[in-house]
């Protein structure tokens, strides 16, 4: 009897065990698929989340091609209208509203793409001019000219411009102002400079005292003095009461003095310069 009740226990003691083991499996098999449920859970949470950064992909990709085709129109525009694109050299260009016309070229001094507007070295053309040669520009496009007020406004208006003036004395310093958004207004408002926008530089900002101002020439007196500007200095330019900047004045080696005339930037220092070049260039958003 005794042996029996031993083999009852053991027998029991053995089903235990083996009730044990099979809870061990089961919970194992529990967490393995709580862990394979959770794993499954983050895949599908990833694959949600490589869906969205492909569709948001997709749709930039789509941006950045519109941006794109419209970025290639604007450049074929631009080289067609100024000298985005072209060497030191003359070319010549096609804004609306005006036959085409030569310009000249830079790609020397402040990088490529400026057309030069006006340009001074070595006083062999005279700047003292009426307002009809003002309007339609005067002098040699390989040495000292002014490109004309009339091609400027609609250069200026066709699309945004930059300005860049480089500087250079008689001592062989040099300095350069530059300007953000350049835009000279019609013959209806006295070729107005409508627009400088914002300056960088080391010359100063000299511009700034002829922003809206119209141009002025001895026969035709738009600035804001008791006698005409344009008479005093020897020259056509945006004055007002008259001038803090005149690149249009008398070439001359002997003006050190804020009275006498000359090519000047008074922000800089009150003697005459060598050399000026102006030049402008459209703005590539």
């Amino acid at each position: 009897m005794k042996i029996r009740v031993g083999v009852c226990e053991q027998t029991v003691k053995h089903i235990e065990f083996q009730l044990a083991q099979q809870l061990l499996r089961t919970e194992w098999c529990e967490n393995v698929t709580r862990s394979r449920d959770h794993t499954i859970e983050s895949l599908d949470t990833f694959i949600d989340k490589l869906r969205l950064e492909i569709n948001n992909l997709t749709k930039l990709n789509t941006q950045l091609k519109e941006k794109l085709a419209e970025y290639k129109v604007n450049l074929k525009e631009s080289q067609s209208s100024s000298c985005i694109g072209k060497l030191t050299d003359i070319y010549e260009i096609k804004v609306p509203g005006i036959d085409s016309f030569l310009v000249p070229c830079d790609s020397s001094l402040a990088g490529s793409g400026w057309t030069v507007i006006q340009r001074r070295q070595d006083g062999s053309v005279n700047f003292n001019r009426n307002w009809d040669n003002y309007r339609h520009g005067f002098g040699d496009m390989h040495g000292e000219f002014f490109i004309g007020l009339e091609k400027l406004h609609l250069l200026t208006k066709s699309q945004t411009h930059e300005l860049y003036i480089y500087l250079e004395d008689f001592e062989n310093e040099q300095r350069y102002a530059r300007y953000s958004r350049f835009m000279i207004g019609s013959e209806e408002t006295g070729f107005k400079l409508i627009s400088l926008g914002s300056y960088s530089g080391d010359a100063g900002d000299a511009m700034k005292w002829q922003r809206n101002m119209k141009f002025t020439t001895f026969d035709s007196d738009n600035d804001n003095n008791m006698k005409n500007c344009a008479s005093k200095w020897e020259s056509g330019w945006w004055f007002d009461d008259c001038y803090v900047t005149n690149l249009n004045g008398l070439f001359t080696t002997n003006a050190v003095h804020l009275s006498q005339p000359g090519i000047k930037w008074n922000t800089w220092h009150y003697k005459s310069l060598k050399f000026v070049q102006m030049m402008i260039r459209p703005k590539m958003n």
